[in-house]
Parts: C-alpha cells; structure tokens; sequence
C-alpha cells in the first residue's frame, strides 16, 4: 500500500492493533498506537506536499514516530524538523541502498545516511534566511558584501553552533550503527557484536567461549580523526582496531601514522578514495602482526570475522595491496 492508503488504514484501526502492528505489545501498543494515528491523522490532513511540523516529542511519542516511519519510510517525506534515532534512519538507508547495509556498502551508506541530514537541515537553513534577510516575491534577495560579512560571522554562526550541538552526538551513534549493521550481516551475532562502555571503545567484539579469543574493541569516528581517534586508541585495551569515514588523507602522515602505531592498534580503516590518496611513506606500515595498517573499509567484516578465529593474528593475512 501507499502512504496515504497506509495511514489512511491506521486511523481507523484501534490504538493497540495499530501498535501491534508497529512492533509494539501490551499496554505499550495502545499507548504508542495512539499517537502513531494521531500523526497519521495530522498527515493526512495537511495539502500534498506540506510537512507536518515535529516539535518537542516526548520520548515515548519519538518511539511511536520512528516504529511508524520504520514501518512506513515514506512518512519522513511529509514531515519536517525531525531526525528519526538510528533503527528507524537504518529501514530508510537499506531503502535508499536496496539492500543490506555491508562493509562493502559502508561509505554508500554513510553518504545516503549524511543527504538523509542534509535534508533535514535545508528546511531549517531556509526558515532562518527568510527570517534574517529580506526577499522579494520570487525569493530573490540583495545584500551588500559588508552585511553579508555580519550576517556570516554573526547569527549565521550562533544558527550553525545550535545544529551542530543538536547533531553531534547522534552523528556518532549512528556511525556506531552502520558498522554494527556491517558485522552483523557479515554473520556474527548481535551478541558478539555490543557497545562499549567505560573507555572500552565504541564497540567491542565478544567471541563465542568455543572460540575463545580475546575481546576486539573497534574505536569508530566520523570524517575527521583528528586526535580523537588518538585518544580513543590510546584509552582501549588491545587487541582493538579504528574505523571510520574519514576524508582527509593528509591527518594520516607520518608522525601521526607512527603515534597511531604505538598505541598497539592492528589496523585502521578508512574509504577506498581516502585509502588512495595516503602518503606513500604511510601507505605500507605494518601492524605488530606483520600486516597493512591502513586498510579499505570493504576489508573490516572479513578481518574481524577471520578475528573470532584466529584472533590477532587474523590481522597479518594481508601484507601487499592489490
């Protein structure tokens, strides 16, 4: 069914079969079907093409909202001011991606995952310029260079601090999440795969006992390593491995190549474009196992996988790119 024929549907169903049929069970289906109808509801009501506005959810309606935009992803399309939490911006990448999220499709992923953002902040970027500047009917606008200056360096600034702090931590959790998602449907089990806790890395590998290896930790960031990355290897128990998207080549030079080494890690991955692009004095540095350092994030699942087994060593299988 379509959204409208969807929605349609639920606003007639009862609070609780419409959360049963969102996930949810018990109690806990009436009281998230509820408002799950009241935003089918308040959609169906507003002109194609219109948005319903979101603002100030309580944690259980943000439960509600993300089971049904899970369970209807084109719901995001109408609405505006809202970034779904990870499950439910997960259903919307594999929607986008047509499939899995793989190590193979990691840097895919992100990129569906950061329009997905983009997206979400055009709409706010938007009502600040109409509110901070003057536009004519066709929505044009004319500013002089001085006052461009101003607008820049003054509420333009305070406007992107404010998204900025709104993001940052959910950035981080979902970039947790699509590695996650990448181990698990390489094969592992989600219990194998947990977050960590107490400086124990953003994730951490538990072998099964039959397989008894030490615990991995993987240490994930964004784009920028910075010395975050540093930091965070450094406060891991080894074994432990980094992961991100990073997109600056040149944070990967010698000194820091040599710094990231000492903190005993086995390998860093990085983008296929990012990974092209390191200095070749960097390009072939070994870990302690005799293996790449710097690696492509499409090798992450197979090597982590080849872990359970093999445990460190794993990461001295590859030793000359291809």
């Amino acid at each position: 069914m379509n959204l409208t024929s969807t929605l349609t549907a639920f606003t007639a169903m009862s609070d609780a079969d419409v959360g049963i049929a969102l996930g949810f069970h018990g109690r806990t289906a009436k009281n998230r079907g509820a408002f799950a109808k009241h935003v089918s509801g308040e959609i169906l009501s507003i002109p194609l093409g219109g948005r319903w506005q979101v603002i100030d959810l309580k944690p259980k309606q943000v439960e509600a909202l993300d089971a049904l935009i899970a369970h209807v992803p084109s719901v995001m399309d109408r609405l505006e001011h809202y970034l779904p939490r990870a499950a439910a911006l997960k259903v919307l990448v594999e929607q986008k991606l047509g499939g899995k999220i793989t190590a193979a499709r990691l840097s895919e992923a992100n990129e569906v995952w950061s329009a997905l953002v983009s997206d979400l902040v055009k709409p706010r970027l938007r009502r600040f310029l109409r509110g901070t500047l003057s536009f004519d009917e066709s929505g044009q606008t004319t500013i002089s260079l001085e006052d461009l200056i101003d607008v820049l360096t003054g509420p333009y600034g305070d406007f992107m601090k404010k998204q900025a702090a709104g993001f940052i931590s959910f950035v981080g959790g979902y970039n947790e999440l699509l590695v996650r998602e990448a181990l698990i449907n390489r094969g592992l089990s989600a219990s194998m795969v947990q977050t960590g806790t107490g400086g124990a890395g953003d994730i951490v590998i538990k072998p099964t006992a039959a397989k008894a290896t030490a615990n991995l930790t993987v240490e994930v960031k964004s784009y920028a390593a910075r010395e975050r990355l540093l930091r965070g290897l450094q406060d891991c128990q080894p074994p432990k491995i980094g992961v991100g998207f990073f997109n600056n080549a040149g944070e990967f030079n010698p000194n820091r190549t040599t710094a990231l080494l000492q903190t005993q890690a086995l390998a860093i991955y990085m983008p296929e474009q990012t990974l092209a692009k390191l200095n070749p004095a960097v390009l072939d540095r070994m870990n302690t196992e005799n293996g790449l350092f710097y690696r492509p994030l499409g090798m992450l699942a197979d090597d982590v996988a080849a872990f359970l087994t093999a445990g460190s060593s794993a990461f001295g299988l590859f030793r000359e790119r291809l």
